[in-house]
């Protein structure tokens, strides 16, 4: 149990950073220009989480093992189905690797960052051109990003939306992980060896 313990518990501690990291350093599932921000808000929400549960050990420990466990495994299962829920809203809304051309210039790969309910004359070219993929191939990339930079209050709401899943599934994976982690250690100091007892003299 000591080394079970200090396995979730190492864990939920790299859980708490990588991520962020990770985001920080390679862009990984973050927006255009938005990796400094996901990223710091990656690492502070799993840091956070890891020093309340850490904080709260000691009512965690007096909890009975089937309550913790059937809240780490809730929270596991939530991290999981946000991660999805993130990867699907991810996929309809960022687009990478759009090829512009440039008159005077080699055409350059650039990523198109789109609000999951576009408004205005964007929303009439993506229904002209039959959807947010056709709307690229159909019209130039630069009157894309043109329209992209007037999606003010679209664009906000779905960073808001973004943000909040990707939030709670680091919250609830590192939750998982330090809650059973610490409640491992309960059981392990409660078991005390017991002393033996020697037969009485005659």
């Amino acid at each position: 149990m000591k080394s079970l313990s200090r396995i979730l518990v190492g864990a939920s501690g790299v859980l708490a950073v990588m991520p962020g990291l990770a985001a920080i350093l390679r862009a990984l599932g973050t927006p255009p220009g938005r990796t400094e921000l996901y990223g710091g808000l990656l690492v502070a929400a799993g840091t956070l989480t890891l020093l309340s549960v850490a904080y709260s050990k000691g009512r965690i420990q007096r909890l009975r093992a089937r309550v913790v466990a059937a809240a780490a495994f809730a929270l596991f299962f939530a991290s999981v189905s946000l991660a999805c829920v993130y990867g699907g809203l991810y996929r309809s809304v960022v687009v990478k690797h759009v090829e512009q051309f440039h008159a005077d210039a080699a055409p350059r790969k650039v990523d198109l960052f789109f609000p999951l309910s576009p408004g205005g004359e964007l929303a009439e070219m993506i229904e002209f051109a039959g959807g947010r993929d056709e709307a690229i191939a159909y019209y130039d990339v630069t009157r894309i990003q043109v329209e992209l930079s007037r999606q003010g209050l679209p664009l906000a709401m779905t960073e808001l939306v973004l943000v909040l899943v990707l939030t709670l599934c680091e919250v609830s994976l590192v939750g998982s992980l330090a809650l059973g982690g610490f409640r491992s250690m309960r059981e392990r100091r409660g078991r005390q060896p017991q002393a033996r007892r020697h037969p009485a003299k005659a």
